[in-house]
């Protein structure tokens, strides 16, 4: 599972391509091979609300027990609204 989270262009695979067509990243721009603390990424997506683009910047990749990433996030709705957040994900 670890490989799969620090390998980021991989995301697009799962959180992409495997997704259905209203819930799924769209487009991602990170740099190959395994990602490590410190490593920015980008990603684009469909949500039912409407559409997303989020910067994210992991904060630690220890393998194989840990893999984090915060994320700022932007919804911008069908109606034109925007909403900002950030989220954290991780593993352990």
């Amino acid at each position: 599972m670890y490989d799969t989270l620090a390998d980021l262009r991989s995301h697009f695979e799962w959180g992409g391509e495997r997704q259905g067509k209203k819930t799924r990243l769209l487009s991602i721009e990170a740099p190959e091979g395994p990602a490590v603390a410190g490593t920015e990424f980008e990603t684009t997506g469909a949500d039912p609300m409407g559409a997303f683009a989020d910067r994210s910047v992991v904060t630690e990749a220890s393998r194989p027990r840990a893999f984090e990433f915060v994320t700022e996030a932007r919804l911008t709705t069908k109606k034109g609204k925007a909403s900002t957040g950030p989220t954290s994900t991780a593993t352990s």
